[in-house]
């Protein structure tokens, strides 16, 4: 029920009854990274629509996934329209300047808003946490999903395709998605974690769950290096049941055929049971925020790097998982705050009992979340 509110209050937000009338909020798909990170983009101008009531409207062309733009793959964001405009001469969105905001019509949000909005995750809308408490432990983190949700409105032709390449291969449940993300992010961003230690912490779930048989431990796995896939199934075809897309093959990263391998990904890696991963990785955030919808889901995984945050996502409370910590001096338990991500596996953080800052592995401490671990709006 609370799922069906929030959705039809995005769809009166983005469809109002009078276009002409509405203030709007101009958001650029086109961003020169990867479609985890553009999709991410749009969400938080989602977001930002919402706190500013305002109708978004999504540029999506040119756009270097396809040349048709979003609606290629996903069902308008709106209906509304608006005559040609310049988004070079377009006033941008000044987070600090609230009299400017509200006069402008037409705004555009910038890619990154600086100071960081009070919106951003993880704040939730003021009316939400007596309502959202009663379905998800975690109320900001199923917010945002509502909003990717809203987003990931698939073309009738795209969901026939998907439901298509189900019917192929769609493991039985329980499994665990894995996803292993290569190319781009690989040194850059992440570092590389061979896929033992993703399957460790697939036994650690199948255990910590009795299942024992190799035609029970089903995994579907995705990676956007096929060669991943080859060599998992090599080593542990006979350990596992293993699952992934039949059609999972090199392709040119922006390209029409790309997005919809990753759309398949992403549709059978959100209805695992578990997820093993990177969360340096925004697909996988991407499967595990889409998890969250019909069901609580907040537990639902294990991060090789580092856990689930977001763009001006920094201050929330950790606990550490166990003892001697070497730069904190941690003890088992100790509360951490200020933590932020290093991206690289690694965070920063305070120790609120020894009042030392430093930096830790992220995979060691586990976000504490309570009622008023994040802010309004």
């Amino acid at each position: 029920m609370e799922t069906t509110k929030v959705q039809n209050r995005l769809l009166d937000l983005q469809h109002p009854q009078n276009c002409r009338k509405k203030k709007k909020l101009i958001c650029n798909l086109n961003k020169k990274c990867g479609f985890g990170c553009q999709i991410h983009h749009v969400l938080m101008c989602l977001v930002a629509a919402v706190a500013l009531n305002r109708t978004m409207i999504l540029v999506s062309r040119p756009w270097n996934y396809s040349p048709n733009g979003w609606e290629t793959f996903f069902l308008p964001v709106t209906h509304c329209q608006e005559k040609s405009f310049d988004m070079d001469t377009l006033p941008v969105m000044n987070v600090s300047d609230p009299l400017t905001r509200s006069r402008h019509k037409l705004l555009l949000y910038p890619f990154f808003p600086d100071p960081d909005p009070q919106w951003l995750p993880f704040a939730l809308p003021d009316d939400f946490p007596g309502m959202v408490h009663r379905v998800h432990e975690n109320p900001s983190l199923w917010w945002i999903s509502q909003g990717l949700t809203y987003l990931w409105r698939l073309q009738p032709n795209v969901s026939d395709l998907i439901r298509l390449q189900a019917g192929k291969v769609t493991p039985v449940t329980p499994f665990v998605g894995i996803h292993v993300r290569r190319t781009d992010k690989i040194q850059a961003e992440a570092r590389i974690y061979d896929i033992s230690e993703y399957a460790k912490l697939a036994d650690k779930y199948w255990d910590e769950n009795n299942i024992t048989s190799a035609d029970q431990k089903r995994v579907y796995i995705a990676s956007d290096d096929p060669s991943v896939i080859k060599n998992f199934r090599e080593r542990y075809g006979k350990n596992y049941t293993v699952y992934c897309n039949a059609n999972a093959r090199k392709l040119k990263r922006y390209s029409e055929p790309s997005l919809l391998d990753l759309l398949y990904d992403v549709h059978f890696l959100s209805k695992s049971e578990h997820l093993v991963c990177t969360f340096s990785s925004l697909i996988c955030k991407m499967a595990y925020e889409l998890k969250q919808t019909s069901r609580d889901e907040y537990k639902s995984f294990d991060s090789l790097d580092h856990h689930y945050w977001l763009p001006g996502s920094g201050g929330r409370f950790y606990s550490t998982t166990m003892d001697n910590i070497k730069d904190l001096h941690f003890r088992k338990g100790d509360m951490l705050f200020d933590v932020r991500s290093l991206k690289n596996g690694f965070a920063v953080g305070s120790n609120m009992r020894t009042k030392l800052n430093g930096t830790f592995p992220f995979h060691k401490v586990e976000e504490l979340f309570y009622k008023g671990n994040y802010t309004l709006f």
